[in-house]
């Protein structure tokens, strides 16, 4: 378990929040913006802003990032993959549930 998850777990949401960041500022520098790793840290600070603290626009941007990345790299039925299709879907009806759509690319 990395120190971000035992963070939310304790209900420290500020300091997951902060180490996924830094995790993800880190992934990129040294891994590039491809590396489906970089996707797995978007996806949970994506998880992490949208279930705790209830925010849409940002999370949405990270994981459609994620999406595209798990997609290009792992193929498009790979279960990252549906992860993230699973939380863009909670993301963007809750943004518009008079509206709801879902534009995953494909």
């Amino acid at each position: 378990m990395i120190e971000s998850e035992v963070s939310e777990r304790m209900g420290d949401i500020d300091e997951a929040e902060r180490l996924l960041r830094q995790v993800i500022e880190l992934r990129r520098r040294r891994l590039g913006e491809e590396h489906p790793g970089l996707a797995w840290n978007l996806y949970c600070l994506a998880r992490v802003q949208f279930e705790h603290r209830g925010e849409t626009e940002e999370p949405e941007a990270l994981v459609r990032q994620a999406l595209t990345i798990q997609t290009e790299r792992k193929g498009p039925q790979h279960s990252d993959v549906a992860d993230c299709e699973r939380l863009l879907a909670r993301i963007v009806a809750a943004a518009e549930p008079n509206n709801v759509r879902f534009d995953a690319p494909r």
